[in-house]
């Protein structure tokens, strides 16, 4: 049986998916519950993924090499590694918080 959510999310414009996944991570809130219960819907699922699962045995090593590679490059290299290294780590981090944030659009007011 699939979320309602979920389907609701696929159901969406392709443009807004993407507004609405890069919105999640970045961390920040949505505008309404409707969109905050997709946000949340995509969430989980990407947070039921192997890679998702698997995200810092895999991003450690990735970013060392990468660090390591990159300063027999140029200097500039690592700040671009480092930078996507942040950018990752982040939305991780969003992907796990987007329930918190969300909290006032997802309680229904007594």
């Amino acid at each position: 049986m699939d979320d309602p959510d979920a389907v609701a999310f696929n159901a969406l414009p392709r443009l807004e998916q993407k507004v609405l996944r890069r919105t999640v991570r970045m961390g920040r809130p949505l505008d309404t519950p409707e969109e905050a219960r997709m946000a949340v819907a995509f969430a989980r699922y990407q947070r039921s993924q192997p890679w998702y699962k698997l995200f810092w045995v895999l991003f450690v090593p990735g970013v060392v090499v990468s660090m390591a590679v990159a300063s027999t490059l140029h200097l500039a290299g690592m700040g671009v590694v480092l930078a996507l290294a942040a950018q990752g780590a982040w939305g991780w981090i969003s992907l796990c918080r987007v329930e918190k944030v969300n909290r006032h659009l997802l309680t229904v007011p007594a």
